[in-house]
């Protein structure tokens, strides 16, 4: 059933990539759930990566990436209750930094990387609105300075 545009959501894909699409739309949205400021981005609507036929790729909702520090972050709006949400996460993480170095360059100069779920379902049992995922040393609680970050 075709929906007139009236009746779109920003739950939509149209609806999403369309307002996300703005650069300053976009900014302003990582800036209210990140908690941080952002530079001026880029942003590509439904960007593809893959590398290989063989190999899974993946179609992001959007990605952006800041200027000067290049930053690199994934919005997802996902309406569909997802069980592998973690891992989906951790292959979406990888493939953005894929080329984010270039053959040679530390590893140091790898920049952050933020994956952002907006889901309608509560993706865990404690039903919070909010969650943000970090990898930390299990032993002493610190938090390990990986640049990835999933909220």
């Amino acid at each position: 059933m075709r929906k007139r545009l009236q009746d779109l959501t920003i739950k939509d894909a149209f609806m999403f990539a369309a307002v996300m699409s703005d650069a300053e739309q976009c900014r302003h949205l990582l800036e209210l759930v990140l908690e941080m400021q952002i530079l001026e981005v880029n942003v590509v609507a439904e960007k593809t990566i893959s590398y290989h036929p063989e190999y899974h790729g993946v179609r992001l909702d959007v990605m952006a990436e800041e200027a000067g520090t290049k930053r690199r972050f994934n919005v997802e709006m996902q309406v569909k209750t997802e069980s592998a949400l973690a891992k989906r996460s951790r292959y979406y993480h990888a493939q953005m930094d894929m080329d984010a170095l270039l053959a040679g360059e530390s590893y140091d100069k790898l920049p952050d990387t933020y994956v952002i779920f907006i889901c309608d379902f509560a993706p865990f049992d404690s039903r919070l609105y909010r969650y943000n995922i970090r990898n930390v040393v299990r032993e002493t609680n610190e938090l390990l300075k990986d640049g990835n970050q999933t909220i």
